[in-house]
């Protein structure tokens, strides 16, 4: 067995004829019937120094499951296990949800007012702040990895953001261009319903031939919302809450000299999800690249934030 051992540790390319012919050993036979392995899973748990009287058992049924050529020792036994298992998952989830609503008005313990203030008591209790984002502590350690985000951003790219780099500025375009093609042979634009409804609403002013929606140029390289072809128009319909929205409140455009837009930047942060990262994105890089792209090259161009502001504009032109 060490022989055996010591062979497969130190060849990458092993043919199992020369281990039948060199390596099996009445020994190294004896292991295989004792504990019911192939040759392929006495090399698999060679491999992986898995000992070779554990057992692998099917997660819904207890059975032993079987080894696949690629994926190693399976979950289930069969996919009817896998399928049960699931499905049952799924309904065992469904019962805590309602054990939850019966139990606290709500679908989940972390939704409930007593869980808010008990979180609140220990942040305060903690940082001396009710938001744990807003304590000096997450700022001295915030400032500490941006320091170091900074740094390596700097070190590859020359400059402490990657969207101030010409690195961002040679490639953005042909990113954005990949992007938008791929969408539109796709149909698959994201778009709000509050947007559909501003379609809507332009669609009583224009006709249909001359509204383009996801429209992108050589002057303005983005998917643009709207354009109105008869005044050359450029419109982004900014209403979802990515682009600046906190507490049903409109922030405006980014500024990094606003502390409420720092504030708010930081609880975002610190939220460390995919979708506030989008958001984050969105609102201080991508809205403010937009809206200089329009400046520098002298667009015609407008922003609405609600609903009501483009029903304003559709009476006044």
């Amino acid at each position: 067995m060490k022989k055996l051992i010591k062979y497969l540790k130190t060849h990458r390319s092993v043919n199992n004829r020369v281990i039948e012919k060199r390596f099996l050993s009445d020994k190294v036979k004896d292991v295989m019937i004792k504990y019911s392995l192939t040759l392929q899973e006495l090399r698999y748990r060679i491999d992986h120094n898995i000992p070779f009287n554990k057992v692998f058992k099917c997660k819904y049924c207890g059975k032993n499951t079987f080894k696949s050529a690629k994926h190693g020792y399976q979950i289930f036994c069969s996919n009817k296990c896998s399928v049960t298992y699931r499905n049952k998952s799924k309904k065992n989830k469904e019962k805590v949800k309602q054990t939850c609503l019966k139990k606290y008005g709500a679908h989940a313990y972390t939704l409930t007012q007593e869980f808010e203030n008990k979180a609140t008591q220990t942040n305060k209790k903690r940082y001396g702040t009710e938001n744990y984002a807003l304590s000096q502590q997450w700022k001295e350690r915030h400032d500490e990895i941006l320091n170091k985000h900074k740094a390596t951003i700097k070190e590859h790219y020359g400059s402490e953001f990657y969207s101030q780099s010409q690195d961002f500025r040679d490639n953005h375009h042909l990113i954005e261009r990949k992007k938008y093609n791929t969408k539109k042979k796709n149909n698959s634009f994201h778009t709000s319903k509050e947007e559909n409804e501003a379609y809507n609403l332009l669609l009583t002013k224009f006709l249909k031939d001359d509204i383009i929606r996801q429209y992108r140029s050589k002057l303005y390289p983005f998917a643009c919302d709207f354009y109105i072809k008869s005044l050359d128009l450029y419109i982004e319909y900014n209403g979802t809450w990515t682009h600046g929205y906190h507490n049903s409140t409109f922030l405006g455009n980014f500024n990094k000299d606003n502390p409420e837009h720092i504030e708010i930047l930081n609880i975002w942060k610190s939220k460390n999800t995919d979708f506030y990262r989008t958001a984050i994105y969105v609102w201080t890089i991508l809205d403010p690249l937009k809206l200089k792209t329009a400046k520098d090259n002298k667009l015609n161009y407008k922003v609405f934030w609600n609903l009501k502001e483009v029903e304003a504009w559709i009476k006044e032109i």
